[in-house]
């Protein structure tokens, strides 16, 4: 909840703290978090009422789900989870991303669902690496849903 016009300076403070020896990468990582921030698509991910690592828990039909989520925002209308990925080389197309992300996010979509009735749940992946958002489509995230018992992609 910090305005914009100080998250810089905020972001160098902390990357100057003792112990964390960067050399010259903060400002490289400091561009990275703050191109996301402001990235308009993820807006509500990061604005005022979002949730930063927040735990999820509870039931669809007989399955547990539980896990914590990177991001979370929920409005009247809409519900918007993200979750981190890392790695050097984020996929570039949906068919490379991996299974068990796509499960993974299925499930917390299928667990919103059910807390939030009648809220469209807009779930994404985002890659630290470049750093990358991808928009993760009803229809792939349905062939992984709890139960759908189909882990391909079309």
């Amino acid at each position: 909840d910090l305005a914009p016009a100080m998250r810089r300076d905020a972001a160098r403070a902390w990357l100057a703290s003792p112990g964390l020896d960067l050399a010259g990468a903060a400002e490289g990582m400091i561009d990275e978090a703050l191109a996301l921030i402001d990235d308009p698509r993820l807006a509500g991910l990061f604005g005022p009422g979002s949730r930063a690592e927040q735990a999820l828990a509870g039931r669809v039909g007989e399955l547990v789900i539980a896990g914590q989520v990177d991001r979370l925002a929920i409005t009247p209308e809409l519900v918007i989870v993200a979750d981190f990925k890392t790695g050097r080389r984020p996929p570039e197309r949906l068919d490379q991303v991996p299974v068990a992300y796509l499960r993974q996010m299925a499930a917390y979509r299928a667990l919103l669902r059910a807390i939030h009735p009648g809220r469209q749940v807009l779930c994404w992946l985002i890659w630290t690496a470049g750093p990358e958002a991808m928009l993760l489509p009803d229809p792939v995230l349905d062939r992984h849903a709890p139960g759908a018992g189909n882990a391909t992609l079309d």
